[in-house]
């Protein structure tokens, strides 16, 4: 993959943002940094590492910046990222509000749920990162898109390896292997993605995501959610956000006030279906509330109408 001007290629989506920050810090001088009070926690491990200042502002029922609350804690030494949730959102009054108060704000734009938007121009934000194993089959990599001059990541990652060995063993155990055997090679991957914060990606994750069909995901995603959105609301429930042509999910997330039983009735099935995301210890108002009603239906690329129907009679 021929690098594009003004893209960076990072070990993983929470590299590609250590690099922004470390940027900002010593070349910006910025140390503080606001966040929306719905977030995964991998976004505060680089934070934390570099030693960063930051506070949480509100979001509102569509998950957009909430302008009261930002209003309150903003200031011209502060960072802003903001967070295109699921892939689905239009983030530009979020954006045009805070350019408002002042325009020379630097805007982080969080795309790792939302690839699709990462390969469009910037449009009023400074940075834009995204994570490729969330939407592709690539076991590693992050990307950062910038006006701004960023170092280069030369020295390969050390849990990309890992991930892959795991991959490769899942797709052919068949019965042969016990599922502890990728799990746990998975899981060391895992505990080593924060110790590769400063790395770049592999040879053959860059090479997996040069050959990637970019269309036919997008299509098959599409084509997933619209079977989901069509017949959700004869289920009297109504996705999250609304699903627009222009955008590609990466899930479809649904609001249920009994959804952990859902979830284990799914289970059973064995469609597993994720929660964004797990408070793990942070204290985030609007992420609080999500942790205990939030259901991300799977659209993704390796499903088809038989699959997307088989949830579907697990919601009604």
């Amino acid at each position: 993959m021929v690098e594009e001007e003004g893209v960076y290629r990072y070990a993983s989506g929470r590299a590609a943002l250590f690099h922004i920050l470390k940027f900002l810090k010593e070349e910006l001088k910025i140390s503080r940094l606001l966040l929306p009070d719905y977030l995964c926690c991998s976004i505060l491990e680089p934070v934390k590492k570099l030693e960063f200042h930051y506070e949480f502002y509100s979001i509102d029922e569509h998950l957009l910046l909430d302008g009261g609350s930002f209003s309150q804690l903003y200031d011209s030494s502060s960072a802003v990222l903001i967070i295109n949730y699921f892939g689905l959102q239009d983030l530009s009054p979020s954006i045009q509000f805070i350019r408002s108060i002042d325009c020379d704000a630097i805007i982080l734009e969080d795309d790792v749920q939302a690839y699709y938007e990462f390969i469009k121009d910037l449009d009023g934000v400074d940075f834009k990162f995204t994570s490729l194993r969330k939407v592709f089959a690539v076991p590693e990599g992050g990307l950062v898109k910038t006006k701004y001059k960023l170092p280069l990541a030369k020295q390969p990652n050390k849990f990309g390896q890992y991930k892959l060995a795991a991959a490769l063993l899942k797709s052919m155990r068949n019965g042969f292997l016990n599922d502890d055997v990728y799990l746990d090679i998975s899981k060391l991957g895992s505990e080593l993605i924060n110790e590769d914060l400063e790395m770049g990606m592999n040879k053959v994750a860059i090479g997996l995501y040069s050959n990637m069909d970019f269309e036919s995901v997008r299509k098959h995603r599409l084509d997933n959610a619209r079977i989901l959105a069509e017949h959700l609301g004869e289920l009297g429930i109504q996705p999250l956000l609304p699903l627009k042509e222009d955008k590609v999910p990466l899930f479809l997330p649904i609001v249920l006030k009994n959804r952990d039983i859902v979830r284990r009735r799914m289970f059973e099935h064995n469609i597993f279906c994720p929660i964004h995301w797990p408070l793990d210890g942070m204290s985030v108002e609007k992420g609080k509330q999500m942790a205990s009603e939030e259901l991300s239906l799977i659209v993704d690329q390796r499903y088809g109408q038989k699959e997307m129907y088989e949830i579907l009679s697990m919601l009604s």
